[in-house]
C-alpha cells in the first residue's frame, strides 16, 4: 500500500479542520462525559505535513459525573452533523494534552493541546 504525499496528507487534514470548526470535545471515563470543551470556528489553521494543530482551546468545568476523582481515560470530538473522532487523551504523548487526567467535580478542565497527524 501506497504512503500519501504530504500535500496529500495537508489536504486530508484541512478537510478534518473543516469538519470540526466549532466541534463540541467532550473529555470521557468510558461512555460517561466528563467535561466538554468547544473547538473555535476555525478549529485550526491550515495544515502542516498532514500535521492538525488546534486553535487555543478554552477552559470548561467538570460536571458532577466527575465525582471526586475520576479518571479520563478518552476523548471525542463531535462535529457538525454528527461526525465523530475518537481520540487519545493523556498529559503527555496523546492527540489530547491535559493538565491532569484526574477529574474532580466543579474544578476546572484545561486542554493544554490538540493535534491529530494524518
Amino acid at each position: 500500500m501506497g504512503t500519501p504525499n504530504n500535500a496529500e496528507r495537508s489536504a486530508v487534514a484541512d478537510n478534518f479542520i473543516s469538519r470540526y470548526a466549532g466541534a463540541t470535545l467532550q473529555l470521557l471515563n468510558g461512555a460517561t462525559v466528563l467535561a466538554t470543551h468547544t473547538l473555535g470556528d476555525p478549529a485550526a489553521p491550515a495544515a502542516v505535513n498532514g500535521l492538525v494543530t488546534a486553535n487555543a482551546i478554552a477552559d470548561a468545568t467538570f460536571l458532577a459525573a466527575a465525582g471526586a476523582g475520576t479518571t479520563i481515560d478518552g476523548a471525542k470530538l463531535i462535529g457538525s452533523g454528527g461526525a465523530e473522532y475518537d481520540l487519545t487523551v493523556g498529559t503527555s504523548g496523546a492527540d489530547v494534552i491535559v493538565s491532569s487526567v484526574t477529574a474532580i467535580e466543579n474544578g476546572t478542565s484545561t486542554v493544554n493541546s490538540l493535534t491529530v497527524q494524518f
